[in-house]
């Protein structure tokens, strides 16, 4: 049985998606056909299967105790790649537009308020 490889796309709309998407792929093939590799195999699958834009974004980074052959640490800076930045500005400008509106509940006004 022939296992599909998962590939990312780093100029998707939604990058965050597109890496939590891959990400699964990703752990499934770690505990499903890579389940037998080592830590540093899996780092360096990870790293390929990224593509040629994921390895530049790996050589942005600054990983120390050995943190770029651990697929955690890895993981965890794509994420922070790829997670949207928070904009404090927008966010205010957001909560300050809010009404409430004739009938919308108070639970519903509150929980729209809560726009992070």
């Amino acid at each position: 049985m022939e296992v599909q490889q998962p590939t990312i796309n780093w100029d998707a709309g939604s990058l965050a998606e597109e890496w939590s998407r891959f990400k699964q792929h990703v752990q499934l093939m770690f505990i499903g056909p890579l389940a037998d590799k080592t830590e540093n195999s899996m780092c360096a699958y990870l790293l390929i299967l990224t593509g040629e834009n994921g390895r530049e974004i790996f050589n942005s980074f600054e990983l120390k105790d050995g943190k770029a052959h651990k697929t955690e640490p890895l993981q965890e800076h794509f994420w922070k790649c790829a997670s949207p930045k928070e904009n404090n500005v927008f966010a205010r400008f957001l909560f300050q537009k809010q009404d409430q509106l004739e009938g919308k509940s108070v639970k519903k006004y509150i929980t729209d308020l809560d726009i992070s």
